[in-house]
C-alpha cells in the first residue's frame, strides 16, 4: 500500500474546512436539512470512482482520521457528519447492472431502492425487496438489515445480498461473499454505520416480478414466490 496519497489525485473533489463549497459538500445531501453544529469533518471527499474511495481511506489512515460514509444521505441524525473524520460521499458513484443469467443485480450504495433500482429491474421483469421510503439509498438500508414492506413475505433485504465489493480499513479493495472474506460479508448485513469498511458495490439476488402497483408514498412489488 502506498504510504503517501496526493490530494490532487482524486477524480472527485476533496473539500476542507474554510473552502467556499465545504458546507455544501458536507451538508448539501442531508435529506432533512439538519445542520449539526457540534460536528465538523476534517475533510469531505465527493468520490467519483472506486479508486477515489481506496485513495480516500488510505489518506485517512495516513492522517489519522476516522472515516464516515454517506450513501443516500437519508440518515435522520446525519450520522455521516462526524467530528474530525473524512466524510466519503458516495453519491457520485452511479451504477446498476443486471445479469439475466444469474438474476443478480449489482448497484452502488447511493442508488435509491424504490426510485431507481426497482424501476430499473422492472424493465427485466425482476424485483428486489426494498424499504418503506423509495428515496432511501440502498447503502444504509442494506447495512442496517433492510427492513421494509416486503420483509414479512420475503425476509429482510440484507438476506439477499450475495456479495459486496468493499474497501477495508487498510485501504484494500476486496470482494466479500460466503467463501471469501466471510467476516466482512457477515458483518455487512446488519452492522449499520459502524461497519468497518466502505462498501462500493452490492451484488443482490432478485426475484421474478408478476405485477407492480403504486401508492403515493411507495412502490410495492408482488414477486413470484420462487427465486427463479
Amino acid at each position: 500500500m502506498s504510504t503517501s496519497v496526493h490530494i490532487d489525485r482524486f477524480s472527485g473533489t476533496l473539500h476542507f474546512p474554510g473552502d467556499e463549497d465545504f458546507e455544501e459538500a458536507c451538508l448539501g445531501r442531508v435529506f432533512n436539512a439538519r445542520r449539526p453544529s457540534d460536528r465538523t469533518p476534517a475533510a469531505v471527499l465527493m468520490a467519483e470512482s472506486e479508486q477515489d474511495v481506496v485513495d480516500g481511506v488510505r489518506l485517512a489512515v495516513e492522517r489519522g482520521w476516522q472515516v464516515a460514509v454517506r450513501s443516500g444521505g437519508h440518515s435522520w441524525a446525519a450520522w455521516s457528519v462526524r467530528e474530525d473524520a473524512l466524510l466519503i460521499d458516495l453519491g457520485g458513484l452511479r451504477e446498476m447492472a443486471y445479469d439475466p443469467r444469474t438474476g443478480i443485480v449489482t448497484a452502488t450504495p447511493g442508488i435509491k431502492g424504490g426510485d431507481e433500482l426497482n424501476p430499473y429491474l422492472g424493465e427485466f421483469g425482476r424485483f428486489f425487496n426494498g424499504g418503506h421510503c423509495p428515496s432511501v439509498g440502498i447503502g444504509g438500508f442494506l447495512l442496517q438489515g433492510g427492513q421494509g414492506w416486503n420483509a414479512r413475505g420475503w425476509g429482510w433485504a440484507a438476506e439477499n445480498v450475495v456479495a459486496i465489493d468493499v474497501v477495508t480499513a487498510e485501504g484494500e479493495l476486496v470482494r466479500a461473499d460466503e467463501t471469501h472474506h466471510g467476516d466482512l460479508f457477515w458483518a455487512a448485513r446488519g452492522a449499520g454505520p459502524g461497519f468497518f469498511g466502505v462498501v462500493t458495490r452490492f451484488h443482490l439476488r432478485t426475484r421474478r416480478c408478476r405485477s407492480i402497483w403504486r401508492t403515493p408514498c411507495t412502490r410495492t412489488h408482488w414477486p413470484s414466490s420462487t427465486r427463479s
